[in-house]
This record gives structure tokens, sequence and C-alpha cells, in this order.
């Protein structure tokens, strides 16, 4: 059975009623599927560029991965890609499904942050598949699952719910720990924290950091990890056949980039990376991110009357406090980040 292409996440959660709990659904009903079962039941002609196979997509694009989502009375395959979802269904139109499960229910805010997603089951949809294909490892205690990818989640549960949730790399770092908002104060940090202690030799899971530094600690990671880490806006003068930055960057020839044209707005790629640097977002203190844009990631926009175009995708290169005694006082926080951060500051 041939599933057609239906639309785009961001076509679906922007519908005027139930899209946001709807893709919220398909997330958390989600199971990877491999790139042959997807071509068994989907026909993605409608989706790709004429003349491109999901060969040549998958080649291109290391990040696409592939899922379905089962309801009782609908199935619901879709394609991740550059921090987008695209559906099919059976009759091309747009899934109606929504989970009516009070977990979806209730915690649908709380996959709207990095930090939180640590909580989720192996290989959901809201992951994005950053840590890769994950499986499920022997259990430390009763209440606590091991999930094993790119990074190990140790997740502890209270009546059948996620509550708190720790990860650890595989050069045994800690990525995060984290708690519901509205279970916090009641110990769940501590008591995993001893576990994954205990559990993993030399690593040690910190619970002591302040609310400001526990903040700092999430909007960072969250900052490192995106997909979407910053902006800048292009312009493009279709006479030159150019594309510039509105403040005056050098001009860039459209012939050094490709363009494609997958459905949801245009891409082009230019073969020119650059490097930004965004002063802000700690509570703490001003922190200064240098951002690359790499020429193989993607500039994403829709060229509108105005002709912009927005990067959206760039890695996180080095951080530090914009004020000597800030950082001073408060350099320590980026090692909970990377491994590789100083007292001078965060280097990936």
């Amino acid at each position: 059975m041939d599933f057609k292409y239906a639309l785009t996440c961001q076509a679906l959660r922007s519908r005027a009623d139930n899209g946001e709990a709807i893709w919220h659904s398909l997330m958390g009903r989600a199971t990877r599927i491999s790139q042959a079962e997807f071509e068994r039941n989907c026909d993605p002609s409608a989706w790709l560029d004429d003349g491109e196979s999901l060969d040549d997509l998958v080649r291109a694009y290391e990040d696409v991965v592939f899922y379905v989502a089962r309801f009782d009375e609908e199935v619901v395959f879709f394609a991740q890609h550059s921090g987008f979802e695209f559906f099919f269904t059976v009759d091309g139109r747009a899934p109606k499904s929504s989970d009516p499960s009070a977990a979806i229910a209730q915690r649908e805010w709380l996959y709207s942050n990095s930090a939180s997603r640590i909580l989720l089951g192996p290989n959901d949809g809201r992951l994005a598949g950053q840590n890769g294909d994950e499986r499920i490892a022997a259990p430390i205690r009763h209440d606590i699952r091991q999930i094993q990818g790119t990074v190990t989640r140790f997740v502890l549960y209270k009546d059948g719910e996620a509550v708190a949730g720790v990860a650890v790399d595989k050069e045994k770092v800690v990525q995060g720990i984290y708690v519901l908002r509205d279970l916090r104060g009641n110990g769940l940090a501590q008591d995993l924290a001893n576990e994954v202690s205990n559990y993993l030799e030399g690593v040690t899971v910190a619970t002591h950091l302040s609310e400001a530094e526990l903040k700092f600690f999430r909007d960072f990671e969250g900052a490192k990890s995106g997909p979407h880490m910053g902006y800048r806006v292009v312009a493009f003068d279709p006479d030159t056949q150019k594309v510039s930055t509105l403040y005056g960057a050098e001009s860039v020839d459209l012939e050094l980039g490709r363009v494609l044209a997958p459905k949801g707005g245009l891409y082009l790629g230019t073969d020119v990376g650059f490097t930004e640097y965004y002063t802000g977002m700690s509570d703490l203190a001003d922190l200064i991110l240098e951002v690359e844009y790499r020429p193989e990631d993607i500039i994403q926009g829709t060229i509108s009357p105005n002709s912009e175009i927005v990067v959206s995708k760039g890695v996180l290169r080095g951080a530090k406090f914009a004020d000597e005694d800030a950082q001073e006082e408060y350099g320590h926080l980026l090692q909970l980040v990377s491994p590789k951060a100083t007292n001078e500051g965060f280097e990936p």
C-alpha cells in the first residue's frame, strides 16, 4: 500500500484546531523504522525534487530518519530531516489521530525544551535522532530504566511516569539532569544521582547547583544541542543573482550554491561558511556564544516579497562570559557542559 505525502510538521502544528496535540501524539507513538520499510509503504515522489530518489537524499544528508506511528484507526509514516517532519498518510490528507492519554495531554508543554527531552522513551520522534538508534538495556533498579544510544540515559519512573532523568556520554561525562517541575524538591534528583554514581564507576552526578546555575546549565545545554542555534538574515538580489547579509558582509555568487526545493520552503546551500557571535542568553551574566555556520549546513527559509532567507543551523564553537569577573565566578559551569571546557571558556 502506497502512503502519500501529506504535509510538513509546520503545516500540521499551525492548524487552528488540534494540530499541536496531533503532532505530540505522533512523536510519542513513533517507532523508528528502516529506509527499506519506509519505501515499501510510502510513495515519496511528491515530496522529493524532480529526478531525486530517496537514496539520493539519504546520501546527501546524514540526519534523515524514518518512523511510523500506529493508532487504532490510522497509521502515519514520516521522515525526519533537518529538524522537520514530513508526514505520509494512506489518503494524502493531514493526520487526525490524537493520543488521549493523560501523560500526553498533561505533559505536552514538557518537550518544548531540550533538557526535558531526557525523559522521553527510546527513539521518540521528539529526540530528532540526536541519540542515534537507541535500545533499552538492563535497568539499574526496578524503577530506573537504562536507554543506550550515543549517550546513555537513566530515567526514573514513579507510578509509570518518567519523572527524572540524567544522561551520560561515552566518556562518562554527565550531560544533564532533569526533574519534572512540579515534583522538584522531593529528593528525586539526589536519589537518581546516587544510583547512577554507584552504577557507573568514576562518574559523579552533582545536584547541588543553585536554581540560577541550573537554569544556566539547561539554557546552555539547549543552545549546544540545537538543532536551531541562531539565525542570520540575508537578502537575495534577483538582478545580480547575489546573496548578501543585511549588514554589509561580502556578497556570495548564487552559482556557488545549490538550490533545493523540498516541500515547505526554498533551501539555499552555499560554499561559503562564516562565524557569528551572540551576546546574552544567561541570567547570571552576559555570555558570548561563538557559532559557526559551515558550508555543508543548509541555509533555510522562504524567499518572500522582501527576498529574505534565514540561516537556521549552526555549530557552537566557543563560549565565555563577557565580563572577566563573571568568567572567574561562573566559568566552572561550562565544565558541566563540556569536558574540554576550562575556566577560560568553552571549546567543544
